[in-house]
């Protein structure tokens, strides 16, 4: 069994970082933090590429908790040495079925080339990005928390 792949060096601290602020905010509620994107592909580009990670939620998590994880993950509340992070939140329910739906909780876009925004409306654009994301993460997703029991 090969290995799954580490992230760049330049971006191991700012991913660690990214993952215990998720789960200071998150707290129990917290299922999984996976890399997806280029990160998961193999092809990120220092300088080009952003990174994209889908968080997966229990439920139950607060509906604040959603706004308040965007302002702690949020360039520059968190410098993003990449072109930017799209991070999506999606509640384990969600994400144990397939489904052509965005089903976001929080679609967060930020970073110093990205125009900042944080959504918690899965209805303000096209579904079909978050589907593929989402096939990414189960194909190719690349792990950053420890699976928590019974997942």
């Amino acid at each position: 069994m090969s290995r799954p792949p580490l992230p760049p060096p330049e971006l191991r601290t700012y991913l660690g970082e990214l993952v215990r602020r998720t789960g200071d905010v998150c707290g129990p509620h917290l299922v999984s933090v996976l890399a997806v994107g280029s990160l998961a592909l193999g092809d990120y580009r220092h300088g080009r590429s952003d990174v994209d990670v889908t968080v997966v939620v229990d439920p139950a998590l607060p509906r604040p908790a959603l706004s308040a994880l965007a302002g702690t993950l949020a360039h520059p509340a968190l410098p993003c040495p990449a072109a930017g992070l799209e991070l999506v939140v999606y509640g384990s329910g969600f994400t144990a079925r397939p489904s052509s739906a965005a089903g976001y909780l929080l679609d967060l876009n930020t970073g110093p080339l990205l125009p900042g925004r944080a959504s918690q409306d899965p209805e303000d654009g096209p579904a079909f990005w978050y589907v593929i994301d989402r096939s990414v993460a189960h194909q190719a997703g690349l792990r950053c928390t420890a699976p928590r029991h019974g997942t």
